[in-house]
């Protein structure tokens, strides 16, 4: 069960014991102008954010290796939790498009077990 957290307000955490997990920041660009991050969800996979924060005007697609969202698989499925729509499998890395100024795209990542 979440519960507001006292010296932040409107923000949450979990309480120990939880069965909740929260998520983390697991990449941030030198020039913070993007961010990734990662959520272990109860059946095993995963939801995944890349965040934008720049406001350059144009659409950007960014690259993340399944390393650095700290998935252990060499292939996973993705599918797109704003267009509800599935994007396929992707083998190393998933690569997305994202809008400018605080935009992000949000992914339900599941790895493929062989």
């Amino acid at each position: 069960m979440a519960e507001r957290h006292p010296a932040q307000p409107g923000s949450y955490r979990c309480r120990p014991g939880s069965p909740r997990k929260q998520g983390m920041r697991v990449f941030q660009d030198p020039k913070k102008h993007h961010e990734y991050w990662v959520r272990e969800l109860s059946d095993g996979s995963y939801a995944v954010v890349f965040y934008r924060r720049d406001n350059n005007g144009f659409p950007k697609t960014f690259t993340a290796s399944l390393n650095v969202l700290k998935i252990e698989a060499k292939s996973v499925h993705v599918r797109d939790l704003f267009l509800h729509r599935d994007l396929g499998v992707f083998s190393g890395s998933i690569s997305a498009k994202v809008p400018p100024s605080g935009a992000c795209r949000m992914f339900k990542v599941t790895p493929i077990r062989a």
